[in-house]
């Protein structure tokens, strides 16, 4: 399998996502010449992230590389990184590029060159001019999405919020970094302090510990990759030997649940039968009985356990509320008005929403015809934003599509929500999301799922276990059991 294929990409979420912010932190201060990182994930070295620095006539050079070799469901895959910048006396960046290695193979190459105000952003052959300010920042994240900021100016003793421009080649857009520094853990071997990161839609926090002005460990709260700081890297280690790291094993918990089913993915039972035994995350608000699911046990913040029933359902518009949308009351709060991630207000978004709607004859008939258009033109990758970035982007993952058709309907007066659990795909429960539409008071929620197609009927492959964003304990042993299929 080639572990960056469109599909290989769905098992790597949170290598990812580490990488992205770890390489950001991996500068708060003027590095030494040479800095080496091994990356962990639980007590398993997975491989390693290395950064040189040296003077140049009027300036600096840096040079950056990530490497890791791991298994995805037992497949294994090599995945590399290989950037260098170009930075003046000020550390601010005049040049960049990324290449991204799968194998030995090149699968992208990003070339950006900033002069006059003026970033020039090559994607392979795609070339795009962004208007910068004078002071953009670079954030190396060394993934396949191309992201770019190097956040140089950050003080790890401020106390304060920090804010930043970032460019991104990806949106060719400049978008704001949020650093908000939080507690601190002292401890023999260092300080480790809490940071809080928002970055064009994606919410998350780590910890860092340093030692003088080294950074000597980072990692994400969540359970994934650590990088430890040493003195002496044998590269050859990691690139010569045999991958140890199974992924989908250690973070199978939350992302992908294995099966125990050989269930053909060609195959589409009416009805499939499973017990379970999941544990969510506080935070999390349980939603266990729905239009295409049965639940009988027990649900509540401490754990799901029961016996489930999946059904394959048809849907139709009968009994569905006529357009255009009058003024209803919301079946559940929030449904109709705009949020932080549901941007149903942007201008954007109501005129597109008004377009795509405009001859529909009912709430089931726009929320298909919304739906549609999500899932035709906006391509599914590992990104999760709010709706109104995926919409510039046209692209994002299962929330990110989620958000927009909700932002749509919302936009046109039809309650919709986010609703997600887990989908069943080859031998593996995958932690999903898609929608509810409110069409009715007889038809109720009926779900739809762009990033799937699924947009008037449903297969029996998803289990629905939460309202909005939901997650489960990694730290728990989660089980979903397939009893029986029909």
């Amino acid at each position: 399998m080639n572990i960056l294929s469109k599909n290989g990409l769905r098992y790597i979420p949170l290598l990812v996502l580490f990488i992205a912010l770890s390489s950001c932190f991996a500068q708060l201060d003027l590095p030494p010449e040479q800095n080496n990182y091994i990356l962990y994930w639980g007590n398993q070295k997975a491989g390693y992230y290395t950064y040189t620095l040296k003077p140049i006539p009027g300036g600096w050079q840096m040079f950056g590389e990530t490497f890791m070799s791991v298994l995805a469901g037992g497949i294994p895959g090599r995945i590399r990184f290989v950037s260098s910048w170009e930075l003046d006396q000020t550390m601010m960046p005049t040049g960049y590029t990324l290449e991204t290695f799968s194998g030995e193979d090149l699968r992208q190459r990003i070339i950006v060159t900033i002069k006059d105000g003026t970033a020039e952003v090559i994607i392979d052959s795609t070339k795009r001019n962004l208007p910068v300010s004078e002071k953009v920042f670079l954030i190396d994240t060394s993934t396949p999405d191309g992201w770019v900021l190097l956040a140089k100016g950050i003080d790890t003793a401020r106390d304060s919020t920090v804010k930043l421009t970032c460019l991104s080649p990806q949106l060719a857009r400049t978008m704001p970094l949020t650093v908000t520094p939080g507690h601190i853990e002292q401890d023999a071997a260092g300080a480790m302090r809490q940071y809080f990161v928002e970055f064009g839609g994606l919410d998350t926090d780590l910890f860092i510990k340093t030692r003088g002005n080294r950074l000597i460990y980072w990692n994400p709260k969540s359970s994934g990759m650590v990088a430890k700081w040493t003195p002496e890297l044998d590269k050859a280690e990691f690139v010569e030997g045999s991958a140890k790291v199974d992924i989908l094993s250690k973070v199978g918990t939350t992302s992908h649940i294995p099966s125990n089913s050989d269930l053909d993915p060609a195959v589409f039972p009416e009805k499939i039968s499973l017990k379970i035994e999941l544990f969510p995350r506080g935070t999390t608000e349980i939603y266990v009985q729905t239009a295409t699911q049965t639940f009988k046990g027990t649900a509540d913040v401490k754990g799901i356990s029961g016996e489930v029933t999946l059904k394959r359902t048809d849907f139709s518009p009968k009994g569905a509320i006529k357009m255009p949308a009058g003024p209803i009351n919301e079946p559940h709060a929030g449904s109709l008005t705009p949020s932080a991630n549901i941007q149903s207000d942007n201008a954007r978004i109501v005129e597109l929403s008004r377009s795509i709607t405009a001859e529909s004859e009912d709430f089931y008939q726009a929320a298909i015809n919304i739906c549609r258009f999500v899932s035709d033109s906006i391509e599914t990758n590992t990104r999760t934003m709010a709706a109104k970035t995926a919409l510039e982007a046209l692209g994002g993952d299962a929330i990110s599509k989620s958000r927009l058709c909700c932002a749509l309907l919302r936009a046109a007066g039809i309650p919709s929500r986010v609703v997600g659990g887990y989908f069943l795909e080859n031998k593996y429960w995958i932690r999903h999301h898609w929608l509810e539409v409110w069409i009715g008071e007889k038809p109720g929620w009926v779900p739809f799922d762009a990033t799937t197609g699924e947009i008037g009927s449903f297969t029996a492959r998803h289990l629905t276990l939460w309202l909005d964003e939901g997650d489960l304990d990694p730290s728990a042993k989660n089980s979903i059991e397939i009893i029986s299929w029909e």
